[in-house]
């Protein structure tokens, strides 16, 4: 699997990559490539949020929207870490909130927790830093600024913390943006979490589907894939959050 980690300006400056331009066969535009995933490559649009005012408050907050699926991950940070440090704490946020996804959504039982969180951990995997801005998922990004200003002065934080990132983040990937402000839409969250099945749940589908292998998610991204049979396991015990809170 293939990370592709894109920075826009501000994160380029802050953290002072040296990367290359992303560019696209055939495309003369340079720094402004629209992104995506594939089945072996998932994209991610980086940028970080500055305070304007820092007299008394060092903090940073970093913002990576996932291509496809939009959906938004913060990690902050009290100083300025180095490129390979904030790709691995990406890598580690996105492990932890597809977690915390799958079980809000309630589609991995307790039983499978341990294999979808092996799954991820030892997917090969190499990430690669580029300098580009994908315009669509950049206003995103640069939406959620309003959101962590607001979570903050509403409950006095002079940072943020991991319990606060995670609460905040499924706000925020609760909404939309749209012109002139934000409407509810949990499109990003569940694309999230169906793309997370389709790479990391292998052997955990109870569904035979049309091109797809017996026992794995279907790729999300494509026309709505054919259902062929199901099975029912039966289990009434669901993963909750108290049982597993970290990847």
């Amino acid at each position: 699997m293939i990370i592709e980690l894109c920075a826009s300006k501000d994160l380029r400056r802050w953290i002072d990559l040296d990367a290359p331009q992303l560019t696209r066969p055939g495309s003369p535009v340079l720094g402004a490539h629209p992104i995506s995933s594939t089945e072996h490559v998932v994209s991610w649009q980086c940028h970080v949020i500055v305070p304007e005012e820092q007299e008394n408050l060092a903090y940073f907050t970093v913002v990576a929207v996932q291509a496809r699926s939009q959906y938004s991950l913060l990690v902050p940070y009290l100083t300025v870490p180095s490129p390979e440090q904030l790709a691995e704490d990406l890598i580690y946020r996105w492990g932890n909130e597809m977690m915390h996804r799958m079980v809000d959504a309630s589609v991995i039982f307790k039983e499978d927790v341990e294999t979808v969180a092996q799954q991820y951990k030892t997917t090969p995997r190499e990430w690669y830093w580029y300098l580009n801005s994908d315009p669509q998922l950049q206003i995103r990004a640069e939406a959620a600024e309003e959101w962590i200003t607001g979570y903050m002065d509403a409950f006095k934080l002079e940072h943020l913390e991991e319990d606060h990132v995670i609460d905040l983040g499924r706000h925020i990937n609760s909404q939309s943006v749209r012109e002139g402000g934000f409407e509810p839409n949990t499109k990003a969250i569940q694309g999230f979490v169906a793309d997370g099945l389709y790479r990391f749940a292998d052997g955990l589908c109870d569904t035979a589907y049309e091109n797809t292998i017996a026992g794995a998610f279907p790729w999300p991204w494509g026309e709505a894939p054919v259902k062929l049979s199901q099975r029912n396991r039966e289990s009434n015990n669901l993963v909750s959050l108290k049982d597993y809170r970290n990847l």
